[in-house]
C-alpha cells in the first residue's frame, strides 16, 4: 500500500508520479494520460510538442531534420467583392440611346431594371428602385456570388541596378526602383453565368456607357465631371479567408473597369449539341490601375465603402440597429446581412437587422423540428 493510502504524501518527485500512474492505472486501465502518451511519442520520435509545434518552430531550429509537424496551410479563397459603379442612367440621359431603351423600363422585378440600379445607386434610391436590388449594398452580389475565377494579381518585385564589371569581373547590386505596384495592369474574370443570361448585359451596358461618355453622347453626374470623376469605375477587393471566415490576406487594385463583354459568344452555332455551352461562363477583362497588397487601410476602405451605402453601419449606430451572426446562424440568414471587417480581429462579420433576425426565426419555429433554433443565440460568439 502506498503511503498515499495511509495518510502520508509523497515528497519525492518520482514517487508522485509513480503515484499517479498507479492511480490511472486503477480508473482507466491506461498507464499515461492521453495528452501525456502523445507528448512523449512524438517527443522521443524528433518531432517535438505536436501542441506547440508552430509556437517551436518560430523560437528555434529543427536540427534532427525528423520532419516538420505543423500542418500546412488550409486558407481558402475567400470570396471578391466588386464594388458599384456610380453611372449615370436617369431618363434624360440615356433616352437617346436605343441600346439602353430596356433599362426604361417601369417593371421592379425585371432584370433590366435590376442592372440599372446595380449600375446607378445614387438614381435608383430616388427614382427607378428595383425589387431585386438592395440600395443599401455597396458591392454586386450577381457578380460577387458567380465569380468563378478573377487572375493577372501580379507578384510585387524590386527593380535592381547592377554595376559594370570590374578587372576581376567583380559586380555588386542594389536595389533601384519603386516597391509600390503604380502601373496599369489586366485582370481576368470569368464568372458563373446564370438563366437569362444577365451578368452579359450587364458588361454590356456597363462598356457601352464607358465609351458613350468618351464619345459624348451621355454625360455623368454634373458632380463627376467637377471633380473629374470616372464614375464607371469599380474596385475588386479579394479577401482570403482561413476555415473560420477570418481575413487571411486582402488586396485591391486603385480603380478597376471592365473593357470587354461575351457578347459574342452568344450568336456562336453549332448543330452538333441542341444546348448552347457557349455562354456557361461569361469572360470580362478589366484594366485596373496599380496594386495594393497587405495594406491595413484596404479593411478601413472595405468598411468605409460599407458605411457609405448604408449609415446605419457606422460605429455607434450599427449595434443599435443590426446583430453580428454566429457561426450557427450564418447558413440561416444566407444572402442576407451586411459585410465588416473586424478591424481588430479580421473576422469578417455579418450584420442583419434585428427585425429580419426575429422575423426569420418566428417563420421557423412555426415547423416541427426546428425548435432547437431559438436556443441558439445569433450573436457573433
Amino acid at each position: 500500500m502506498s503511503d498515499s493510502k495511509l495518510g502520508i504524501m509523497p515528497t519525492d518527485p518520482l514517487a508522485i508520479k509513480q503515484e499517479q500512474d498507479s492511480d490511472l492505472v486503477a480508473t482507466t486501465g491506461r498507464i499515461l494520460g492521453a495528452e501525456d502518451a502523445l507528448r512523449a511519442i512524438a517527443q522521443s520520435t524528433g518531432y517535438g510538442s505536436l501542441k506547440s509545434a508552430m509556437t517551436a518552430m518560430f523560437l528555434g531550429h529543427n536540427h534532427r531534420g525528423a520532419g516538420n509537424p505543423v500542418p500546412v496551410n488550409t486558407e481558402q479563397y475567400g470570396m471578391t467583392f466588386f464594388t458599384r459603379p456610380r453611372l449615370n442612367l436617369s431618363y434624360d440621359n440615356i433616352k437617346h440611346i436605343r441600346k439602353f431603351t430596356p433599362l426604361l423600363t417601369d417593371d421592379q422585378d425585371s432584370i433590366p431594371r435590376a442592372l440599372r440600379a446595380y449600375l446607378d445607386p445614387d438614381g435608383s434610391k430616388l427614382y427607378y428602385p428595383s425589387r431585386l436590388v438592395d440600395p443599401l449594398k455597396a458591392f454586386i452580389p450577381l457578380l460577387d456570388n458567380n465569380v468563378i475565377t478573377i487572375t493577372g494579381w501580379p507578384d510585387p518585385y524590386v527593380d535592381t541596378y547592377t554595376s559594370k564589371e570590374g578587372l576581376g569581373k567583380e559586380q555588386w547590386s542594389m536595389v533601384d526602383g519603386y516597391a509600390e505596384i503604380h502601373g496599369v495592369l489586366s485582370l481576368q474574370a470569368s464568372f458563373r453565368n446564370i438563366p437569362k443570361d444577365p451578368i452579359t448585359y450587364l458588361f454590356h451596358i456597363w462598356t457601352r456607357y464607358a465609351a458613350y461618355v468618351h464619345e459624348g453622347r451621355i454625360d455623368p453626374r454634373p458632380d463627376s465631371i467637377l471633380e473629374n470623376e470616372v464614375d464607371y469605375n469599380t474596385r475588386p477587393y479579394r479577401l482570403t479567408l482561413d476555415p473560420t471566415q477570418y481575413v487571411e490576406h486582402i488586396a485591391a487594385p486603385i480603380a478597376a473597369f471592365p473593357k470587354s463583354d461575351s457578347t459574342g459568344a452568344i450568336f456562336n452555332y453549332s448543330d452538333d449539341k441542341p444546348i448552347s455551352r457557349e455562354v456557361d461562363q461569361v469572360s470580362c477583362e478589366f484594366q485596373a490601375m496599380g496594386m495594393i497588397y497587405h495594406d491595413p487601410i484596404l479593411i478601413q476602405e472595405f468598411n468605409d465603402v460599407v458605411c457609405m451605402f448604408n449609415p446605419n453601419m457606422f460605429d455607434g449606430v450599427r449595434e443599435k440597429v443590426y446583430t453580428p451572426l454566429s457561426a450557427a446562424y450564418k447558413p440561416i440568414f444566407v444572402n442576407m446581412g451586411y459585410p465588416r471587417i473586424n478591424p481588430y480581429t479580421s473576422e469578417l462579420e455579418w450584420w442583419v437587422a434585428n427585425d429580419t433576425i426575429k422575423e426569420v426565426i418566428r417563420n421557423i419555429q412555426q415547423y416541427p423540428g426546428m425548435d432547437t433554433v431559438s436556443s441558439i443565440s445569433p450573436v457573433r460568439r
